[in-house]
């Protein structure tokens, strides 16, 4: 018997047969297209035309930087620093805590930054943990480019393990060095107890980052095995 391509509309409440659903999950699903909608200095606003692997066209908004660059490995650096030495009883990570005027809150986040160009994401981490932080470090592992938010924009980062030696002579007096639109509170906390430490923050109004808390919920699985 004939069978309806996957692209064709059926009856409400119609099954695929298993031979159609069978050719259809053999097909990709892909972008076919996108028009800009609005812009501003430095976001743009796009309507998406994709296709599923059903062959149905569908509609898609998103939102990109306008300081995306094809060639680039990611657009920025999410920084997981780990403080050690100095007068630590044991390690903490570097966080950051700042304004962000979407949320209209304070946020508590890793140190973060775009990668500028011909940067590599080393130089950009340990660039953006001087300006940010005050602080020295060394990168000793780097993420493949990860997504941040993809349902909403193709924004992407990599995340840089930093360790940061306490008792180096350059980290005795860490001094910020902050653009005018900063304004920017470093943060220590200890690694053993970061979840509770980040619930504690949340209740003060603060807003944390996810990918910040999810490391924290991995860090206290670990401590339960």
């Amino acid at each position: 018997a004939m069978e309806p391509n996957a692209g064709e509309k059926r009856p409400a409440g119609e099954q695929m047969s298993k031979g159609e659903a069978k050719r259809a999950l053999k097909k990709q699903a892909e972008v076919l297209g996108r028009k800009e909608v609005g812009a501003t200095r430095w976001l743009g606003l796009y309507s998406l035309q994709w296709v599923d692997r059903f062959g149905v066209e569908r509609p898609w908004d998103m939102c990109t930087r306008t300081t995306k660059k094809p060639e680039s490995y990611a657009d920025a650096v999410v920084i997981f620093c780990i403080l050690e030495g100095g007068d630590l009883s044991e390690p903490h990570i570097l966080l950051v805590k700042q304004f962000r005027p979407p949320v209209g809150k304070y946020s508590i986040e890793m140190p973060a930054g775009l990668i500028d160009p011909g940067e590599t994401p080393e130089k950009a981490a340990l660039r953006e943990l001087k300006e940010e932080c005050g602080y020295v470090g060394k990168v000793t592992e780097t993420s493949p480019e990860l997504c941040l938010s993809p349902g909403l924009s193709d924004e992407t980062a990599a995340f840089v393990k930093v360790t940061i030696d306490l008792s180096a002579p350059e980290n005795e007096t860490p001094e910020q060095e902050l653009e005018d639109t900063e304004d920017i509170e470093v943060l220590k906390e200890p690694l053993s107890t970061l979840l509770e430490r980040l619930r504690t923050h949340t209740e003060q109004g603060c807003a944390v980052f996810m990918p910040l808390f999810t490391l924290a919920t991995a860090l206290k699985m670990t401590q339960k095995l």
